[in-house]
């Protein structure tokens, strides 16, 4: 039996006394939760979710296009589960007062990111490039593979569901292709491209969500400043932003359903009133 199975937990809800209505609607509410949690969860590892987990899974959410109230039920759930399986619900803000977060890292902030990566870890260093160039979600590291990429004018990043051109600086534009021809040998081709060789097992270690957050965390406390997926991903739809590029757009290359969700990037934005004027001459 999957650890995030919800049968032991809806015995114990009618155990309490709650209606069958009631409880069918918890049902539909954990769902996404469920989901969520075997994504980025093994079954047998200790379950606590942090302010940063929180906020990651409110972004799952989001791009699932659900409203900021059906959200705030999910939580609500989500925490509930939480503590029935014996886990630790560890965030800093209540689920009433939970904010989206969207701010981006700044040109200076990135910079710092990748030239420490650069030197202390090349694999993580070519995916940080991933990550902010194209706005990838967690989930989808694992599905990419050198193939996955078109080398046009812009460079794209061919998913099952979308084709994502990216934004990224010359300097790491030339680092990723580099990176990416030496990976589409006939050897390692069809593995994903974030793979490495583990001498001590003696075989091939995929990076994934799990080892990257445990990566990027130590990290973050060396160099003083916070990575994490959702803002690198927060800073490829504010630099699509900035460049002028229609919400409907942004939606299908990110795979957000939420048009209003994109609206709120709007604030981290600089805007020029003068040259906005110009465009009613």
């Amino acid at each position: 039996m999957k650890k995030f199975n919800l049968n032991a937990y809806i015995d114990f809800l009618y155990a309490k006394g709650i209606s069958k209505k009631t409880i069918e609607n918890y049902k539909f509410l954990l769902k996404h939760y469920i989901r969520w949690l075997e994504e980025k969860f093994d079954e047998d590892e200790f379950l606590i979710i942090t302010e940063q987990e929180k906020q990651e899974f409110i972004n799952y959410l989001q791009n699932k296009g659900l409203n900021e109230n059906t959200i705030k039920q999910v939580l609500k759930r989500a925490k509930d589960y939480t503590f029935f399986l014996g886990g630790k619900w560890a965030t800093l803000t209540s689920i009433g007062t939970t904010k989206l977060d969207k701010k981006p890292y700044t040109d200076e902030q990135l910079n710092k990111i990748l030239n420490t990566l650069k030197e202390k870890n090349l694999l993580y260093y070519y995916l940080a490039i991933v990550l902010y160039s194209f706005g990838v979600k967690p989930e989808e590291i694992s599905k990419i593979k050198p193939s996955s990429f078109l080398f046009e004018e812009i460079i794209f990043l061919n998913l099952e569901d979308r084709k994502i051109p990216a934004i990224i600086f010359e300097n790491h534009k030339r680092d990723l292709i580099n990176f990416i021809q030496k990976r589409s040998t006939k050897k390692l081709k069809d593995y994903p491209l974030f793979v490495y060789y583990n001498d001590l097992k003696n075989k091939l270690i995929e990076i994934n969500y799990k080892n990257t957050k445990v990566y990027f965390n130590n990290l973050s406390k060396t160099i003083g400043v916070e990575i994490t997926f959702k803002k690198f991903r927060n800073t490829y739809i504010t630099n699509l932003i900035k460049k002028g590029i229609n919400l409907q757009t942004i939606a299908k290359w990110t795979g957000i359903n939420s048009l209003q969700s994109l609206v709120e990037y709007y604030k981290y934005i600089e805007v020029n009133e003068n040259k906005e004027l110009e465009k009613l001459k």
